[in-house]
């Protein structure tokens, strides 16, 4: 595609893919070097430590106060379910699982402030 999209084709078409692929191919290496490396040492340096009584207590009281659908699609957003998965269970779209997650966080977050 980058090819075809040049303004000026070069002279040497095989000889510009090689270098192209190898930049493109050489950054993406790169990219995934850094996450992990940066996914390692947030791992390291992050201590997980279990939610004290007050906030268990608030989220337990905001999330019994949520409609079921809404309770479930955040459940299932905490527990890691990817989005065609809830789309199946909820009976709808794949695109449109990501509203439904939107719309979960703004009603707790409007029971949060009651």
């Amino acid at each position: 595609m980058r090819l075809i999209n040049q303004p000026r084709k070069p002279d040497n078409e095989v000889a510009w893919i090689y270098v192209v692929t190898r930049r493109i191919c050489h950054r993406m290496h790169l990219t995934a070097a850094n996450r992990e490396s940066a996914e390692q040492s947030f791992v390291a340096t992050n201590q997980f430590t279990a939610p004290g009584s007050e906030l268990a207590a608030d989220l337990n009281r905001v999330m019994g106060r949520l409609p079921s659908r809404d309770r479930l699609i955040l459940q299932l957003v905490v527990f890691g379910v990817p989005a065609r998965e809830i789309a199946g269970l909820m009976g709808c779209k794949t695109r449109d699982v990501g509203q439904l997650v939107t719309r979960a966080r703004r009603k707790a977050r409007l029971l949060r402030g009651q």
